[in-house]
C-alpha cells in the first residue's frame, strides 16, 4: 500500500471515537476508500482528496447494490474523514451533490417492553448490569452509553449530559423530566464514585463487562428467543413513554404486534415531539423517529 493508505490508516488509528463497533467499521470503510484512491486516481497525500474521488468511491457502492442503510453508514465515514483532513467546505458539496437511496423505515412492529418483561430486570442480582438497563430505560440510553455512564459527571441538575459511548462521541443534552429519573440517577451516584462508569472496577477491559453483561440478560430470559424482548427495546418504551408524555396520545400494541395510537396528536403538536425526542435520542434527523414511532 501507498502512502495515502498509510497515512489514512494512521488517522482512524489515532481518532477512536465512538464505539467500538464503529471505529471498526469506519476502519474497513476508509482503507477501502484510501485503496480506491490509490488505484483509481494515484492520490499521494490527503490534501489531495476533492469531491470527484468522493463520488467515484459512492459511485462503486451503488454499483455493487449495497442497501439504502449501508450507503448512509459509509457516506457518513466519508463525512468524518472530510471533516478531520480539515477539508469542510467538501462536507456542504457533498449534501447538495451525493444523492442516496431512502433508507428503509420499520415495519411498525412495537417493540417495546410491556410492563409483565420488567420483572425480569428484577430477577439480575447483579447491581450494575442492572442499573444499566434501568437507565438506558429512563434516559433512553442505548447499551454502551449506559455502561459508559458517569453518573457524578453528566449529572447537571436539570438534565444529564453525555458523550462517552455515543455515535460519533457526540455530546447530547437529556432533560430530567420526572422524579423517577431523578431518584434512579441519585441511585446509581451511589453505586459508584465520582469518575466511575457502570463498567465495574474489577473488569480492565471493557469488552470483558460487555460478555458478562449479554450473558446476565441471558440468564434472566432477556433474549429474542425466550422473551422477545432485547434491551434495545427500553429504548422504545422511553420513546413511546415520552411520546405519550409530550403529545396526550396513547401508544399500544395491536393484535397483530404493531403500534397502534389512542388521541393521535394533531401534526404541529406530533413534530415538536418528534424533535424534542429525536434531540433526546441523540439523533439529528427527525425521521429517524419513525422507526420508534410509524405513522398513524
Amino acid at each position: 500500500m501507498g502512502e495515502f493508505y498509510r497515512m489514512t490508516a494512521s488517522l482512524v488509528g489515532h481518532n477512536k471515537e465512538g464505539s467500538f463497533a464503529t471505529h471498526h467499521e469506519r476502519q474497513k470503510v476508509l482503507r477501502t476508500f484510501a485503496q480506491h484512491c490509490e488505484q483509481k486516481f494515484h492520490l499521494r497525500t490527503l490534501d489531495q482528496v476533492k469531491f470527484r474521488h468522493i463520488e467515484s468511491q459512492v459511485n462503486d457502492w451503488k454499483q455493487a447494490e449495497l442497501s439504502p442503510s449501508t450507503l448512509h453508514t459509509r457516506l457518513s465515514h466519508l463525512r468524518w474523514f472530510v471533516e478531520k483532513i480539515d477539508k469542510h467546505p467538501l462536507l456542504d458539496v457533498i449534501k447538495e451533490r451525493i444523492e442516496l437511496p431512502a433508507r428503509h423505515q420499520a415495519h411498525g412492529n412495537n417493540l417495546a417492553w410491556e410492563k409483565e418483561h420488567h420483572a425480569s430486570i428484577d430477577r439480575i442480582h447483579d447491581p450494575h448490569v442492572k442499573m444499566c438497563l434501568k437507565v438506558e430505560l429512563a434516559f433512553g440510553l442505548r447499551a454502551e452509553e449506559a455502561r459508559k455512564l458517569q453518573p457524578h459527571e453528566v449529572d447537571k441538575a436539570e438534565k444529564i449530559v453525555i458523550y462517552r459511548g455515543t455515535k460519533g462521541g457526540k455530546e447530547r443534552e437529556i432533560k430530567i423530566k420526572n422524579p423517577i429519573q431523578r431518584e434512579l440517577l441519585d441511585e446509581a451516584k451511589r453505586l459508584v464514585k465520582p469518575g466511575q462508569t457502570l463498567i465495574p472496577s474489577r473488569y480492565s477491559r471493557e469488552i470483558s463487562f460487555v460478555h458478562f453483561y449479554y450473558k446476565v440478560l441471558r440468564r434472566a430470559g432477556i433474549t429474542k428467543a425466550k422473551l422477545g424482548i432485547t434491551s434495545h427495546g427500553l429504548r422504545h418504551e422511553y420513546v413511546h413513554r415520552t411520546y405519550e408524555a409530550l403529545t396526550g396520545a396513547r401508544v399500544l400494541k395491536g393484535e397483530d404486534g404493531k403500534v397502534r395510537y389512542e388521541n393521535y396528536p394533531s401534526p404541529e403538536k406530533d413534530l415538536e415531539a418528534r424533535r424534542l425526542i429525536a434531540s433526546w435520542l441523540g439523533h439529528e434527523r427527525v425521521d429517524i423517529t419513525y422507526v420508534y414511532l410509524p405513522k398513524a
